[in-house]
């Protein structure tokens, strides 16, 4: 009755707003039936884009040629830091630390570079089989979910969704574009940073790198995880789900962020952790007296432990034959006696003449013999 009657009271204004609102919803819903439409298309590409960039083999194809380039240099830079070591090393005049390390960490620089790809593929192909694994086919996922889009009505919440998951799906590509990317020139780093491992800083920087290839490597397991769970709620024929969905998709495009901000903190824990079982165990070595085990154990030691036997006053030497034992003196008991003299004893003989193999000899022959 209101409506009717501000059309009796203004005529020209009523027609002129039905005729607004019939041609803003044209327009609104025309608009959202040719995103939804192209929806399918969109979405379908965006997963065989995605399984196509991110395959474990394209980045190592990708790097061969300038690997090969970069690890021709690599022992000029050994020899560098092998002369960085041992200035350092001579500067501290800590030779058997430069020994130990140029022993066990150059071998291990030249292992590094020659397996180098190869190691990177396997956790490539890891971080790809995970993703698989936790997710499944994604692409079916997405061409679930556009057909969703496409047979629900096109209202303007359903073209803001779909707007938003197509940015959003486009984020995610990109960011496992430049995932490879970033793989890439972490990889092609890598002989110069290994070939120096025999230097201390050179070490650090290589356990850094490494850190933030694995990262990156596994960052698509955490993207792909994300974008298969809002695919999901998407895939939902439930309004809530699907707004759940679209959210998730939209924030899954920082996942590779918080995978980078995480590992760091993962390695730092690790190392708190090594430094309390360090200091666990000095206490536990340090405390180990005052263990009831080791209260018993005492208890049930003598009160006296024996000891070594004193050497004897002669030290265990005979004496000479034919001469008496004599009494030794007393020590620091008064003056001491003069020491005893005993007469030699008297031997008494004759030269015989004797015979061997080359004739007469001269010899002596003991009475007493």
């Amino acid at each position: 009755m209101i409506g009717l009657w501000s059309c009796l009271t203004s005529p020209v204004n009523c027609v002129t707003s039905e005729s607004l609102s019939g041609v803003g919803g044209s327009i609104i819903s025309s608009v959202a039936s040719w995103v939804t439409g192209d929806a399918h298309t969109w979405l379908s590409a965006t997963g065989a884009l995605m399984a196509q960039t991110t395959a474990p083999h394209i980045v190592t194809t990708y790097v061969r040629q300038e690997y090969v380039r970069v690890a021709s240099i690599s022992p000029l830079i050994a020899l560098l830091a092998l002369l960085a070591s041992v200035v350092h090393g001579l500067w501290r005049n800590d030779g058997a630390s430069l020994v130990r390390h140029t022993a066990t960490f150059l071998p291990l620089g030249i292992v590094a570079t020659l397996v180098g790809p190869t190691l990177a593929t396997l956790v490539l192909r890891l971080a790809d089989g995970l993703a698989t694994v936790v997710s499944g086919d994604v692409t079916a996922q997405l061409s679930l979910a556009s057909d969703q889009i496409s047979a629900t009505a096109p209202t303007f919440s359903m073209f803001a969704m779909t707007v938003l998951c197509l940015l959003a799906a486009l984020l995610l590509w990109v960011e496992l574009v430049l995932r490879n990317i970033v793989l890439a020139l972490l990889l092609c780093t890598m002989p110069l940073i290994v070939a120096a491992l025999v230097w201390a800083p050179a070490r650090r920087i290589a356990g850094r790198l490494v850190e933030a290839f694995v990262a990156v490597a596994l960052s698509k397991v955490a993207v792909v995880l994300a974008l298969s769970l809002g695919l999901s709620g998407m895939a939902s024929s439930n309004g809530t789900s699907i707004v759940i969905g679209a959210a998730t998709l939209a924030l899954a495009g920082f996942t590779p962020y918080l995978v980078l901000r995480v590992a760091p903190l993962a390695s730092h824990a690790a190392a708190h952790s090594f430094e309390g079982f360090r200091q666990r165990t000095v206490s536990s070595a340090a405390g180990a007296t005052n263990h009831p085990v080791a209260r018993a154990v005492s208890q049930m030691l003598p009160s006296k432990m024996p000891v070594t036997p004193d050497p004897p006053e002669d030290l265990g030497l005979s004496m000479w034959q034919g001469v008496p034992e004599q009494p030794m003196p007393p020590i620091n008991d008064g003056p001491r006696p003069p020491a005893p003299i005993v007469a030699p004893p008297v031997r008494t003989g004759r030269p015989v003449v004797l015979r061997d193999e080359m004739g007469p000899v001269m010899g002596w022959e003991w009475d007493d013999e």
